[in-house]
């Protein structure tokens, strides 16, 4: 009877997500998770958390062994070297490094290019690597895909945003300054900024109108990276975003979801060990090659070569706060019936679609396209049951499931 009365305490306090505001960790995969919250304040808790990376690209050319960025975009892929090299952008191939085309680019130099992003019709370069503060030329140069993806095109001009930052007044170089950058993606019509903090080791998020030639770029919150970050990158759904960073020797990934719009320091954010510099090099450049796959470029550091590895985050994202809000109002409306349930769940599927049942962890425990499905076997719990388009894998619902037997 107490079971009982548990678990239908909290079938209901889930149902009534939209009836009652409270902030929480609404992750279950946190440490703190609130099974009551109805939404995030980004007060989440993580374990200590390693994951292994696996290479994609054994190694990159020698030309390459300063790599700064990686942008995966339009089934292409594109880095560059920072400073002190030409003013090149590199297409590699995705299977093999090797290089597919350069593009210099011949009216302006590459001071210290650090990082690429890219819209529907522009790449970006970052050209804003102020490694002792004291830069005032802080610039990021705009280029037309149209003339990157022309075979023939191999030199193209750039079109200059220059910038600064709102709260930086003193120029004067020093080692412990909070104004270096080398993170840039492109989200919701803007540029958007991380720092890399030599003095407090924090990174602080600004954005830039990408159309405007000169502005003051628009501080917007900071993150206690613990280290320094060193590149940045957007899922295409705009879901989830990822700093890349290091801390002396180790190497890190902050993975933020669960926000609101643009605001990624205002949901989940999850920090992500990987091995450290012996074994992965100076990571620097980090991208996107699908919701929940990245791919991360490293410099060459001693015998270490340039190569590209791929970090798999699907298992640290829960997949109830990846999906778009109104999903959730969905849920609430459709029909998994019974719930609570002990033996079996009528479910209303189209032919083109499939289900799941996930656990609170986001583990898949079963899967199938029947709508009679035999739940006996589940040990009293709570569940997510996820209605998927069996070809594209597009969610249409989401809704907790109460097992509980008798």
């Amino acid at each position: 009877m107490e079971l009982k009365y548990t678990f239908c305490t909290l079938f209901c306090l889930v149902l009534k997500i939209h009836a009652i505001a409270q902030a929480g960790c609404q992750d279950p995969l946190a440490i703190n998770f609130n099974p009551n919250a109805t939404s995030t304040n980004s007060t989440c808790d993580y374990p200590t958390t390693n994951a292994p990376l696996a290479t994609r690209i054994s190694s990159l050319p020698a030309i390459l062994k300063e790599s700064s960025a990686l942008l995966i975009v339009d089934g292409k892929v594109f880095t560059i070297n920072d400073s002190g090299n030409q003013a090149d952008l590199f297409e590699i191939d995705s299977t093999t490094g090797q290089i597919i085309k350069t593009t210099r680019i011949r009216n302006y130099s590459n001071t210290d290019w650090e990082d690429l992003a890219a819209d529907s019709a522009h790449i970006y370069i970052g050209d804003f690597g102020n490694n002792n503060g004291s830069r005032t030329n802080l610039r990021i140069l705009k280029v037309r895909k149209s003339a990157v993806y022309n075979p023939d095109s191999v030199e193209i001009n750039a079109e200059r945003l220059n910038f600064n930052y709102p709260d930086q007044n003193t120029f004067i170089a020093n080692s412990t300054h909070n104004f270096d950058c080398e993170s840039l993606f492109f989200l919701g019509g803007r540029l958007h900024l991380f720092s890399k903090n030599r003095g407090n080791r924090k990174t602080k998020h600004y954005s830039l109108n990408p159309d405007l030639p000169s502005q003051t770029a628009i501080l917007h919150d900071s993150l206690n990276a613990n280290g320094l970050i060193t590149s940045g990158s957007v899922s295409k759904d705009g879901k989830i975003a990822a700093l890349l960073g290091n801390d002396q020797a180790e190497v890190f990934v902050w993975i933020l979801f669960g926000y609101e719009g643009t605001d990624f320091f205002g949901g989940n954010r999850r920090r992500i060990e990987l091995p450290s510099f012996f074994l992965t090099g100076q990571a620097e450049g980090i991208g996107f090659v699908s919701n929940t796959k990245l791919w991360i470029s490293n410099e060459a550091l001693g015998n270490i070569l340039p190569m590209v590895k791929e970090l798999d985050i699907s298992g640290y994202v829960n997949p109830i706060f990846t999906e778009s809000p109104d999903l959730k109002t969905k849920a609430l409306h459709s029909n998994v019936y019974p719930n609570p349930a002990s033996d079996f769940i009528s479910l209303k599927l189209q032919k083109s679609e499939k289900f799941q049942i996930l656990n609170p962890f986001g583990k898949l425990i079963m899967e199938g396209t029947e709508e009679i499905v035999d739940v006996s076997k589940l040990t009293s719990g709570l569940y997510f049951v996820k209605i998927m388009n069996k070809e594209m894998n597009l969610t249409s619902m989401i809704q907790p499931l109460i097992i509980e037997h008798k």
